[in-house]
């Protein structure tokens, strides 16, 4: 018997490996025990691709076009054990006939937080990467990592295609993390005219997430969109067929029927017919010997493991836990068990098409088995596997963000490293992903006791992520009672100040949180002069000029009073821009160049930046052109250097209206475009991003 194990996994290399696998073990079974029924009627692996003919001849004549220097997107949709991953595998194969170089990955549900999980192992991975891991710098988990990731990855892409054509495949999308699904957006629209073409897999979207809105802007684009039905009634005999190696007669049909033309039930249907002996061969055909439908797939996956020894059965319920695919010594110290214990219920497990081996790791031939594996055990069992699968997975060096969702979903109150562990993954998500940073740090804190020593920064982190979240309100009524619950008033002080600097927020939140800050008892006078010129410039730059007046000498006297460099800089800065609003322009241009000439000095980076670029401003407003543009390029370079996406987004945007104002039109729209071209309206603007869309509109009549 040869076990199929094929039509619906995920690629047929990795089917070819887990055969090899299989009869890896073959001498261990025999000694061991396990019968190998070779009288019975055998399966083999479905050696063509059978159903997806004008599927697959669209998808060639995509890739012919590679050649002649064109781009190609394609959107696989279909749901669970269609063929999408099989169809994939043949994609890839018809591209390397092509010379085409590939790429390919299967986005993970236990990496749905990992920064760019699915492309970069996609680009990355593989015995033939397509990009080489020395061009990229190095990956550090830090909250400026997607910007300055795809820009990195798009001069790389770019290099390569030059070379010679290239596909990316990412299969199981709808698992894909948002930095991947940020990419799938941008990535293809940048490098168009290049020869590189994209297949996209997933399952229907129930919902409206980043991912759906990253397709729906490529298929306005020109991104062709396959949707994979049932297999029709001559390809199911096709399949049935190629695998029993004979023509299958009408009573096989018709039980394969109750699969719907569903690839993955009419394979297991046939896997279990074998299981059973319940086909012969008469004459070259294929018979049924009763029409009973095998129980592997009439029965549910508790009753399949039921039929297994014990030791299989608690390997691949544990394995569930470990995720889609794992090593074998994650296995072993996840089951607290030495390895060579576990050959044996291993061996079973491949027998049985349980598991397979994919590159050199043991995994679930298709997630419907894990997730069926998972759904068996009952809710406080896999809650507790969970848990201790992320430990292993922690000590084998897996980073936070790879196993907060697990840890978020089974830790217990008191578990010290469950907090430890989501804290940090919300610390790395809070401006990338701010709404699961946020989540993250409310889990953290609800299993965090009630002194616990990081309580605060738990709190002030949450806080913060969903300011920047959107959710003002949730955000506003979560710091109102957990930092009063939590927090003294001098670290409530300092978190509200936190946000009252967060200039990607509402000025009115902002203004908010100062004033909520301001009415702490006992507040040292350092930190209330702080908050003072924080609310001082928050109320100039909202335009609510009579009421930073009101403030301005309460302001200026406080901040004298401390001489706090941060204090003197905030005030500064904001004082400029209301000179400016006064029409006094030299006043306002004299206080700016004091103010950034001390503010290196403040601890600010934020807002020295922002008073680089207003210097500037007003370099420009005085037909100084000369001196701003030199600053625009200064500003630039420097958060470059430095990978500060907002700043270098900030700069850009603010270079691309003064080339606008200066009457250099194409190279205004050069540079806006390319800031802008890629919104879909889904992301709220600040107001420098608003100006910006502004005078692209302008470019535009």
């Amino acid at each position: 018997m040869t076990p199929f194990i094929g039509y619906g996994s995920e690629s047929a290399e990795r089917d070819a490996g887990a055969h090899h696998t299989i009869l890896r073990f073959e001498s261990l079974w025999r000694a061991l025990g396990y019968a190998r029924c070779e009288e019975q009627m055998s399966t083999r692996p479905a050696r063509e691709f059978h159903g997806r003919d004008a599927e697959l001849a669209l998808i060639r004549a995509e890739l012919e076009r590679l050649s002649e220097g064109a781009e190609a997107v394609v959107v696989v949709e279909g749901a669970a054990g269609m063929g999408k991953s099989r169809l994939l595998a043949e994609v890839s194969t018809i591209a390397r006939s092509l010379g085409i170089r590939v790429g390919s990955s299967a986005a993970d549900p236990n990496e749905t937080v990992v920064e760019l999980a699915a492309l970069l192992a996609a680009l990355f991975d593989g015995d033939e990467p397509l990009l080489g891991r020395d061009g990229l710098a190095t990956v550090q988990a830090h909250p400026e990592q997607r910007f300055w990731l795809l820009r990195d990855l798009q001069q790389l892409l770019e290099r390569a295609a030059l070379e010679s054509p290239l596909l990316i495949s990412i299969d199981d999308a709808h698992w894909a993390d948002g930095g991947t699904a940020a990419a799938i957006r941008a990535l293809p629209m940048r490098l168009m005219g290049l020869p590189i073409a994209w297949i996209i897999a997933l399952r229907p979207p129930r919902e409206s997430t980043p991912l759906v809105h990253a397709l729906e802007q490529l298929k306005r684009n020109g991104a062709h969109t396959i949707v994979l039905g049932p297999l029709d009634d001559d390809a199911v005999v096709q399949l049935a067929t190629d695998m029993l190696a004979a023509r299958p007669d009408q009573s096989i049909l018709e039980q394969l029927a109750e699969g719907d033309g569903n690839p993955f039930l009419v394979v297991e249907t046939l896997l279990g017919l074998q299981e059973e002996n319940r086909i012969r061969l008469v004459d070259g055909q294929a018979e049924l010997i009763d029409k009973q439908l095998p129980r592997r797939v009439q029965v549910k996956m508790r009753e399949r493991l039921g039929r297994l020894s014990d030791e299989a059965s608690d390997a691949v319920t544990v394995a569930a836990s470990l995720g889609r695919a794992f090593t074998f010594d994650e296995l072993a110290r996840t089951l607290g068990r030495p390895a060579s214990d576990l050959l044996a219920p291993v061996g079973e497990l491949l027998e049985a098409n349980l598991l397979v081996e994919r590159n050199e790791r043991l995994a679930f031939w298709h997630d419907i088995t894990r997730e069926a594996v998972r759904t068996s055990v009952p809710v406080t069992a896999r809650r507790a596997l969970d848990r201790q699968a992320a430990g292993v997975l922690l000590e084998a060096g897996a980073l936070p963000v790879e196993v907060a969702v697990q840890l978020a979903a089974s830790a217990e109150p008191g578990d010290e490293v469950a907090i430890e562990t989501l804290l940090d993954a919300a610390k790395v998500l809070v401006t990338t992903d701010p709404d699961t940073a946020a989540q993250f740090g409310q889990r953290a804190l609800e299993i965090a006791p009630a002194h616990h020593p990081r309580r605060g920064e738990i709190v002030g982190t949450t806080a913060i992520a969903l300011h920047i979240a959107g959710n003002s309100e949730e955000a506003m009524t979560f710091a109102d009672r957990a930092l009063r619950e939590t927090l003294p008033a001098l670290q409530e002080a300092e978190v509200r100040l936190s946000i009252a600097g967060m200039f990607a927020i509402s000025p009115e939140i902002r203004i908010s949180a100062g004033r909520l800050a301001l009415n702490l008892p006992d507040l040292p006078a350092s930190v209330r002069a702080r908050h003072l010129a924080c609310l001082f410039h928050n109320l100039v730059t909202a335009g609510r000029i009579e009421e930073s007046r009101a403030v301005l000498d309460e302001t200026r006297a406080a901040v004298a009073s401390t001489d706090d460099a941060r204090g003197w800089f905030t005030l500064r800065v904001a004082e400029s821009a209301l000179e400016y609003a006064d029409d006094r322009f030299d006043l306002s241009v004299e206080l700016i160049t004091s103010a950034y000439r001390d503010g290196i000095f403040a601890g600010d980076d934020q807002r020295l930046r922002l008073a680089h670029m207003w210097h500037g401003e007003l370099l420009s407003v005085a037909d100084r052109y000369e001196e701003a543009f030199a600053i625009a390029a200064d500003g630039l370079a420097a958060a470059q250097r430095d990978r500060q996406g907002w700043a270098y987004q900030m700069f850009e945007t603010w270079h691309g209206r003064m080339l606008l104002r200066a009457g250099r039109l194409s190279e205004a729209r050069a540079v806006l475009e390319g800031r802008f071209a890629l919104e879909d309206g889904t992301h709220a603007a600040a107001v420098l991003d608003a100006a910006g869309i502004v005078a692209l509109g302008r470019l535009a009549i």
